[in-house]
C-alpha cells in the first residue's frame, strides 16, 4: 500500500511496516504520529523497518537538525536528521522497541558528500 504517512488507518493487523526515506521530511509532530499510529496497526511482536537521516550525513552542518534541499527531485522540500539517541527516545515514546540498528555511510564518487542513514528495526512491545 502507498500512502500519505500522517493520518493514515492502516488497520489493526499489520505484521511488518516499511518506511524508507521518508519520516526525515516530516515535522516533529509528524514523525511521532506516524510511529505511534504505525505501532497502533502492528500485531504483537509485528516489525517496522524504518530509515532516518543521520547527523553525520555531510548535508547538515556541525549540529544543523534541518536543511532545505537546493537541487534534484526533492528541492525546496525540508529534510532533518536524527541522532541514534533521539530516535531510542521517539520510538520508546511510540510504544515499540528497538530490536535492532545499524547506521550506514555511502560517500559519492567525487568524495565532497558523505550520505549517512539509521536503519533501525523495531517491534510491538
Amino acid at each position: 500500500m502507498e500512502a500519505d504517512l500522517e493520518g493514515v488507518d492502516l488497520g489493526s493487523d499489520i505484521d511488518a511496516i516499511i518506511c524508507m526515506g521518508t519520516i526525515c521530511y516530516l515535522s516533529d509532530e509528524g514523525v511521532r504520529s506516524v510511529l505511534k499510529s504505525s505501532a497502533n496497526c502492528l500485531v504483537p511482536g509485528g516489525r517496522m523497518l524504518v530509515s532516518f537521516k543521520s547527523t553525520e550525513d555531510s548535508r547538515f552542518k556541525c549540529g544543523v537538525e534541518r536543511i532545505t534541499q537546493i537541487e534534484g527531485d526533492q528541492k525546496g522540500l525540508e529534510m532533518r536528521s536524527f541522532s541514534l539517541s533521539e530516535i531510542k527516545r521517539e520510538v520508546k515514546l511510540a510504544g515499540l522497541k528497538i530490536v535492532g540498528y545499524e547506521q550506514i555511510k555511502r560517500i559519492t564518487y567525487n568524495k565532497k558528500r558523505v550520505y549517512a542513514d539509521w536503519y533501525v528495526t523495531m517491534e510491538k512491545v
